[in-house]
């Protein structure tokens, strides 16, 4: 009988999946620390910004959020467009861009291989019939 089958590498990958889940939520507390002053300073204010938004992601704990929406910007400037931030990365240290890009990438990497194994755990136990 081998150990590798699909059952073991499903739970194998589901864990690593949610540990790379569980292991994001500290690194984002880190980079809400580091996020360059002049960053905030100069884009989180009223032309890029409605009133509401700014007195909205002040706060605990949606200045998270804020903190994620920058880094997508940081990172991947073009996304920055609708609300006129395509500069904003010219203001952040190179070193915090890269972080941000590696961030979204292993977001977005996450939450697709979480989607894909929940598809997979459904089809081969529901529809499939197997216990």
């Amino acid at each position: 009988m081998s150990v590798i089958n699909g059952e073991n590498l499903f739970l194998f990958m589901m864990g690593l999946l949610f540990l790379s889940a569980f292991f994001l939520g500290p690194v984002l507390l880190f980079m809400h620390v580091l996020m360059p002053k002049k960053v905030l300073q100069n884009y989180f204010r009223s032309p890029f910004f409605r009133p509401a938004e700014i007195a909205f992601f002040s706060g605990i704990p949606f200045s998270l959020m804020r903190t994620v929406m920058l880094m997508w910007v940081l990172a991947f400037p073009r996304f920055g467009k609708k609300r006129n931030l395509t500069e904003a990365y010219k203001v952040a240290p190179s070193w915090y861009r890269v972080i941000s890009a590696i961030f979204a990438i292993v977001i977005i990497g996450s939450f697709v291989g979480i989607v894909t194994m929940c598809i997979g755990f459904y089809t081969y136990y529901e529809l499939l019939g197997k216990s």
